[in-house]
């Protein structure tokens, strides 16, 4: 097997710069069959490139392996053209740019698509190109200012872009596309990868530690796992310090010209100000902010709108996320705006241009997950994840402060402005992780630890079983570095699939639940008095449970168990466990008046899943003292064509848990009211309203009555309606 496209271009490269420098036709018969061999690996539609072949049947072996191939093709075709001005080979390289732009290719940030975009705009200076050629360094400054090991590619990619630059520079139909970089920041970039590179030279000090010295000394090294010296390395350093070298002659500086910058280190700072800002998002402020200036982070929602915070704008109809008319009238004022359109700027307000103030959040969360000095706890599961994630970051507050997840934002986009508003000091983080995307979500989160609540029924709609459900929360531990910490619940469905990835990514694996090989095992709860038994690592602890239910207490051997996992002593962890209180929505409870008459309401009405429900009815259960206990359910949404059966197995847990009345919404409770004692059987209701005139008339004076259903149903809005009224949970 063999890279025939590689070997090729680079072929082609070499003796390109032969024939240039030494004006000679000698090699044109074989670059011709160079150039042609690389053609026929072009797709002549789409303009992509076969990659790998098998040797000597030349079949296709791989379509596609490494971006890094493709612009070193482009890049030699391009040379070539240079060299003998046929319209082919040009032709070839635009082809394959329709490619690259497609496909997002500047996202790899490729030295040799640095350097093929530089020359092609050179004899096809098009505004497509030119955008390519900036996006393929733009978003990459932080990661060049800040790489600690030897690079030299990257000096290429920075010496590539300061010639594309002052092409546009020189460019009067596009100069303005200059106004999308940071020029200071990106010069100082160029600055400090050049002199870094020092640091992969093989001084003879250094040297004489090898068996022969004499074969390396005065030559370069690579060192990002360990040290490797390859006549490529070797070239890429030459290369981009030729480059650099060409770069200060032609400006009349033999270094630059501010050099105590060439010491500046990012991992320095403790939050956002106007410089980070910028070298993160990639963007130019329009609206420059004072030297003092200092942000908290970002929001893309108006419930997010916080003091201190960056607000990320979308500007086009459609789109989902904070318009301008929201920051407009907000009576919280942001930090700065975000913005794709330098026309939209507010009078006032700092403001940063960016090519996508999406983008631009996912570039802020990266920035500052890279600068925490904590460790992060991932959790995700079907149900009880915010409870969970509000939970853990309790118990880890005895030891400092602890960011977690607001507004339950936990796909991609969510969990980036979270991560991008945390303070980049706290000992720990706390974050949410969502089903949606979930390698995406990880890999932005990079938890060192996560925690799986258990894997239910939930989404059936849009997952095909409950396997897959667990095989796409697993995609948690992709976003981990091997021998990071998984906590996993040994009880719950499908534990094998998720223990198989956890085994698959190398994780150190942690079981809690009641299962006999659980390191963290629940031994017994004593639900009058909210006492937890567990034997942790063999040893017996009894511990009060602030928040009544099994599922609290498998979520605090949860807790226990990741706090154990991080080395803190488990007895402040205890202690902030019994102090732990409901959220609302999720088991929270509190005294209301419906019909005249005091009930007492445990709200567990944000959403529901087989899962939850039975938790929620088993918590109902638990109430002994009230004199009947009354659930008020809503369905369950998202659970596919078997929704009435999940409904109906509720049934059954009714009488276990001794539960005194029942009343429901929606046609998906056929079937489990039609199993329920008539006794039992409160009313079948179709709206809100139609429920609380049921209610009034049904309650009686001490009742304990939960309210569980899923989002769609509207429940917590009568819920919430009871909080605001009591007297009357009737339509405001």
């Amino acid at each position: 097997m063999m890279s025939i496209i590689s070997l090729s271009s680079v072929c082609l490269l070499a003796l390109v710069k032969y024939s240039q420098l030494f004006a000679t036709k000698r090699h044109h018969t074989l670059l011709e069959s160079l150039a042609q061999g690389i053609l026929a690996m072009q797709d002549a539609e789409t303009g992509s490139f076969d990659h790998v072949l098998n040797y000597p049947s030349l079949e296709v072996k791989e379509r596609f392996r490494i971006i890094f191939y493709e612009g070193e093709a482009a890049f030699g075709l391009m040379r070539l053209y240079g060299l003998t001005g046929d319209p082919r080979w040009l032709a070839a390289v635009e082809r394959a740019f329709t490619h690259f732009i497609r496909k997002e290719h500047w996202k790899a940030h490729d030295h040799w698509l640095g350097y093929c975009a530089n020359e092609l705009t050179g004899h096809r200076p098009a505004e497509r190109y030119f955008k390519f050629g900036l996006r393929n360094f733009r978003g990459y400054l932080p990661f060049v200012l800040d790489r600690i090991t030897t690079f030299p590619t990257l000096l290429e990619l920075m010496a590539s872009a300061e010639k594309l630059l002052a092409r546009l520079e020189q460019s009067p139909e596009y100069k303005e596309l200059l106004d999308t970089v940071n020029l200071p920041l990106f010069h100082e970039a160029l600055h400090f990868r050049a002199h870094y590179l020092l640091n992969g030279f093989f001084w003879p000090e250094l040297a004489m530690f090898f068996a022969r010295p004499d074969k390396i000394a005065g030559s370069f090294f690579i060192r990002h796992h360990a040290f490797r010296i390859r006549i490529d390395d070797v070239e890429h350093y030459l290369s981009g310090l030729v480059a650099y070298r060409q770069y200060l002659i032609e400006r009349g500086e033999r270094h630059p010209s501010q050099p105590d910058k060439l010491e500046w280190r990012p991992v320095a700072e403790t939050g956002w100000n106007a410089r980070n800002v910028a070298l993160a998002t990639g963007g130019n402020w329009l609206i420059t902010p004072p030297d003092s200036w200092r942000a908290s982070g970002v929001f893309i929602h108006p419930p997010g709108f916080a003091p201190g915070r960056m607000a990320a704008v979308r500007l086009k109809e459609g789109e989902r996320g904070l318009a301008l008319s929201d920051v407009e009238k907000d009576t919280v004022k942001p930090a700065a705006l975000i913005l794709s359109d330098s026309t939209k700027a507010i009078a006032g307000i700092p403001a940063i241009v960016t090519e996508s103030p999406q983008e631009a959040v996912m570039d802020l969360a990266r920035y500052a997950r890279e600068r925490f000095t904590g460790r992060i706890l991932g959790v995700t599961g079907s149900a009880g994840k915010t409870t969970m994630v509000a939970m853990m970051a309790a118990a880890l507050r005895p030891f400092g402060l602890v960011g977690q997840t607001g507004h339950n934002a936990n796909l991609p986009l969510g969990v980036a402005w979270n991560l991008a508003s945390m303070r980049w000091t706290d000992p720990h983080i706390v974050a949410e992780l969502s089903i949606g995307r979930m390698e995406r979500s990880a890999r932005l989160a990079k938890p060192d630890l996560a925690i799986f609540t258990n894997i239910l029924p939930a989404h059936l709609e849009h997952h095909r079983s409950v396997r897959q459900i667990a095989r796409l929360k697993s995609r948690i531990f992709l976003g981990m570095n091997r021998g990071s910490i998984a906590v996993l619940n040994r009880d719950m469905d499908e534990w094998e699939t998720v223990h198989e990835a956890a085994v698959a990514r190398e994780m150190k694996i942690v079981h809690y639940g009641a299962h006999a090989q659980c390191d963290i095992r629940l031994v017994n709860i004593d639900m009058e008095k909210q006492e937890v038994t567990a034997d942790i690592y063999g040893d017996l602890t009894t511990y009060r449970l602030g928040s009544a239910g099994e599922h609290m207490a498998m979520n605090s051997l949860a807790a226990i168990a990741a706090a154990h996992a991080l080395g803190h002593p488990l007895e402040p962890v205890m202690d902030a466990i019994g102090t732990f209180a409901p959220l609302p929505g999720r088991g929270a409870q509190f005294p209301a008046s419906l019909g005249g008459h005091s009930i007492t309401v445990v709200d567990e009405a944000y959403n529901a899943n087989p899962g939850s429900m039975r938790a929620a009815l088993s918590l109902l259960g638990s109430m002994r003292a009230a004199p009947r206990r009354v659930a008020v359910l809503g369905e369950m949404a998202e659970l596919g064509p078997d929704a009435p059966t999940y409904h109906s197995d509720l049934a059954p847990l009714i009488e276990k848990h001794r539960i005194d009345r029942v009343h429901v919404m929606g046609d998906l409770y056929s079937g489990f009211w039609d199993l329920l004692p008539p006794h039992v059987r409160g009313s079948r209701t179709e709206t809100l309203d139609d429920l609380n005139v049921e209610l009034e008339n049904d309650l009686k004076a001490g009742d304990c009555v939960l309210f569980k259903g899923s989002h769609s149903t509207g429940l917590h809005q009568f819920v919430g309606r009871l909080k605001r009224n009591p007297r009357s949970a009737q339509g405001d």
